[in-house]
């Protein structure tokens, strides 16, 4: 025999077994088939082809005939999936939530308390605005206090007032952005939606109050990816 030529109808398993380092869903079930083609290859040239459907190749009705058998096999042992990493992480932070965030942060990590009619009301949003309004709503957003945080920024003070720019600073003391927070706050009195400096969930989880949070964002010209936005605008 002098090479092997292997047909395979489904390009994602021809990919993985190729390069079985590359992190993918179910990289556990290709590992051994990996294995055993890169062993063989030191003896033999191997080589991965796609093709659709199988169309034309022989033996492909009995390749169906075998899969079918395979999967309705009942007594078949079916190798469980490692946890992933992510999920591991997610067990350990939730478990020590407590020990790992301070209670201001806890706060913010809470669940909201009108999650669908919250989430109808951004969804109507563009999806540049969606975006930045959940970044507000976590602090990791692009103000200098975050990146300072994550070392993007060599100081997190806001250029305008000299305090820490937050996104409680950004919504509510910046005087950068005072005429359009006088605006905001106009229209959220006229909706009876309270504004407290020293709550800004208050406003930011509240679904009436995502329209004026929107116009006071765009206003503000504050994040460059909404500059583009609004140019783009009719």
């Amino acid at each position: 025999m002098g090479e092997v030529h292997i047909i395979c109808n489904n390009q994602a398993a021809l990919r993985n077994v190729a390069d079985p380092k590359k992190p993918s869903t179910g990289q556990h079930l290709y590992l051994p088939t990996s294995n055993e083609l890169i062993s063989l290859a030191q003896i033999i040239p191997i080589h991965l082809t796609w093709f659709p459907g199988h169309k034309g190749i022989e033996g492909n009705k009995k390749e169906d005939i075998e899969a079918k058998k395979a999967a309705s096999n009942p007594s078949a042992q079916r190798q469980m999936i490692p946890p992933r990493k992510a999920k591991i992480k997610q067990q350990i932070l939730n478990k020590n939530k407590p020990e790992y965030f301070t209670p201001e942060e806890n706060k913010r990590l809470q669940v909201r308390n009108c999650p669908g009619k919250f989430n109808k009301v951004l969804n109507s949003q563009e999806k540049a605005v969606t975006s930045t309004i959940n970044q507000l709503c976590s602090e990791h957003v692009v103000l200098n206090t975050y990146l300072h945080r994550i070392r993007v920024r060599g100081d997190p003070l806001c250029n305008e007032c000299n305090q820490l720019k937050s996104v409680r600073h950004f919504l509510s003391h910046c005087r950068r952005y005072k005429a359009q927070r006088k605006k905001m706050k106009t229209e959220l009195r006229h909706d009876k939606i309270r504004f407290k400096s020293d709550n800004m969930r208050g406003i930011l989880d509240n679904p009436r109050a995502i329209p004026h949070i929107t116009k006071f964002i765009l206003d503000s010209n504050r994040f460059e990816n909404l500059q583009l936005y609004r140019k783009q605008e009719p």
